[in-house]
């Protein structure tokens, strides 16, 4: 059975109420394109609705997915440990212009909360999340060893690498007979 991330906006009575929800690997291979290979964050939500057309929301992720490292490939568990606050506004229409808020149609009875989940979860991977070199494959680390580029070439009397592109390129400066 597919678990439910909605939220009922039509039932929810003014004041506090806080709903919790288990993000797992079925949840992150829904993701297309997605780099998140499993994982288990828990998600405690808590909404206030202080008017009947407004409501805040407080989402605290914390728990594990995993990751392939950049460096050698292998699976690598990253923390999640992060919050995220949305204003949800019942209106005319959908519109998520504006930066932590989310006007929906007021005749909307509920309100899909994985696409934010999601998003909130995905934004904490770094840009780059490798393991200490020491955790890294050994196997694959041999391979990227045997695989590094020769050292680059140098010009004498200096001391930066010279691209042969670009040292190509160079001896047509003078070439140019206009």
């Amino acid at each position: 059975m597919k678990a439910s991330y909605k939220l009922p906006l039509k039932s929810l009575h003014l004041g506090n109420e806080e709903f919790n929800y288990h993000l797992d690997g079925s949840f992150f291979n829904e993701i297309e394109h997605s780099e998140v290979t499993s994982g288990s964050v828990d998600v405690a939500l808590k909404v206030a609705r202080n008017k009947e057309d407004l409501m805040e929301l407080d989402f605290v992720c914390k728990g594990v997915i995993t990751v392939p490292c950049d460096r050698c490939l292998d699976d690598m568990e990253l923390p999640v440990d992060t919050c995220y606050h949305l204003t949800v506004k019942l209106g005319e229409q959908l519109d998520d212009s504006v930066d932590n808020v989310l006007e929906v149609p007021s005749h909307w009875r509920e309100l899909d909360l994985a696409p934010l989940m999601r998003d909130t979860v995905l934004l904490t991977i770094p840009i780059m999340h490798c393991h200490d070199e020491s955790d890294c494959n050994p196997e694959m680390m041999a391979r990227l060893a045997q695989a590094q580029p020769a050292e680059p070439l140098t010009e004498p009397g200096d001391d930066k690498p010279v691209d042969n592109r670009w040292a190509a390129l160079e001896s047509l400066k003078g070439n140019n007979n206009n």
